[in-house]
């Protein structure tokens, strides 16, 4: 439980960061400069990638910021000023907490920022930023990484290999429904304002860490 309030840390001190278990390897994300080293690092853990472990969208909802963020799940720290509120539900193993490299979870080019853990109920709430549209960009696990090291050029090279392993977009019935459960864009604040939203749906969709989802509602 720790590790998860950690999170709470972050967004009530110095903006939304990764969980405990990548943060404890922040330092590492230096060692990826440039996109060439990018690349070849991908290329080298290709065969450690997971092909599946995405089996539902089970919500999701556009949103709308007043006020930016600035990411720290990409390496550039970009901007988030729109994009999706999701639950998708995974295979548990899939977000196992450790300290090591695991698969990062992928909207289209972005990875997704994962507020909750997500393991013991398989159930991930998370924030896909920017422009990605659900409705034309796979939702899929790439090669492990930490996901603030992510660069632009990375995750274009990871929607590549995914598009030829086969991954496509969800189903539109699938997405229908979970766009439906709470219509219409959510205009928020800011990032706390986000976060606190997200507490409702650890509470409501992955109850094993409602803890974490009632202090992230808590957020001022």
């Amino acid at each position: 439980m720790k590790k998860m309030l950690f999170i709470t840390a972050a967004a009530l001190g110095l903006g939304i960061g990764a969980p405990a278990w990548l943060a404890a390897n922040s330092q590492e994300s230096a060692t990826v400069d440039s996109r060439a080293s990018a690349v070849t690092g991908l290329q080298s853990s290709r065969t450690d990638t997971p092909s599946d472990g995405v089996e539902e969208l089970v919500y999701a909802r556009r949103f709308r910021l007043e006020r930016p963020y600035a990411s720290r799940w990409a390496k550039d720290r970009a901007g988030v000023e729109r994009g999706y509120l999701v639950v998708i539900r995974v295979t548990s193993e899939y977000v196992y907490p450790h300290e090591a490299a695991t698969p990062v979870l992928f909207a289209g080019s972005r990875a997704v920022e994962r507020i909750n853990v997500g393991y013991q109920d398989g159930y991930v709430v998370g924030i896909v930023p920017g422009d990605e549209s659900l409705e034309a960009s796979p939702i899929y696990f790439g090669a492990p990484d930490y996901p603030e090291r992510v660069t632009a050029a990375k995750g274009l090279v990871e929607l590549h290999e995914a598009q030829l392993r086969g991954q496509a977009a969800r189903p539109e019935a699938e997405l229908t429904r979970a766009m439906a459960i709470d219509a219409g864009t959510l205009i928020a604040a800011d990032q706390a304002a986000l976060f606190r939203e997200a507490g409702r749906l650890i509470v409501r969709f992955a109850p094993a860490e409602s803890d974490l989802g009632l202090e992230l509602q808590a957020i001022p």
